[in-house]
């Protein structure tokens, strides 16, 4: 069937029926995750995601993130969340939308997404409005590899990425495959 395009029109996650910490993510101990968005435009061979989600990418509007972000504070009371999106960062305007609410709320949060999706004034933008942690799917520091892989950054740029989050303050680690 056809995905359904505006993912604001979908219930929010009933967290109350799954045991989180089962879940616990080793990259964001202690926080809750909040699905954002679904898919990723870009076409890495290895992604399992493109076959579920093709090349589309779909994300919540920054009202309906920051009410997922609301409701799990008041339900739940969360001390930190992160952003369980692919590439939380493939559309800057809306990161910064969602950082501009994240600075009244005063919660550590995080994400994943790709070095190719940053730049200095917007890890610069995430850290104040309290992002703690970055996690970037670099894969390898190999541009053959990554040129293999169907990855839309090179080393130079992953790594330089690197340093700018570092500069930030914000923790930052990569993922790699092996």
């Amino acid at each position: 069937r056809p995905f359904i395009k505006n993912i604001d029109t979908l219930p929010p996650l009933a967290y109350e029926l799954i045991d989180m910490v089962k879940i616990e993510s080793y990259n964001f101990p202690g926080w809750w995750p909040i699905h954002s968005g679904r898919g990723c435009c870009y076409n890495c061979k290895f992604c399992a995601s493109v076959g579920q989600w093709k090349r589309a990418h779909r994300a919540m509007s920054p009202e309906r993130v920051i009410d997922e972000v609301d409701r799990c504070r008041e339900r739940h009371h969360i001390r930190g969340c992160y952003f369980y999106d692919l590439t939380f960062t493939i559309d800057k305007n809306r990161v910064r939308q969602i950082c501009h609410a994240m600075k009244k709320r005063n919660i550590p949060w995080g994400c994943y997404t790709n070095p190719s999706c940053c730049d200095a004034p917007l890890l610069a933008d995430m850290r104040g409005a309290g992002c703690r942690r970055i996690i970037f799917g670099a894969e390898s520091l190999s541009d053959r590899m990554l040129k293999l892989m169907g990855k839309p950054h090179r080393s130079r740029q992953a790594i330089d990425i690197l340093n700018k989050s570092h500069a930030t303050g914000m923790e930052t680690r990569f993922e790699i495959m092996l």
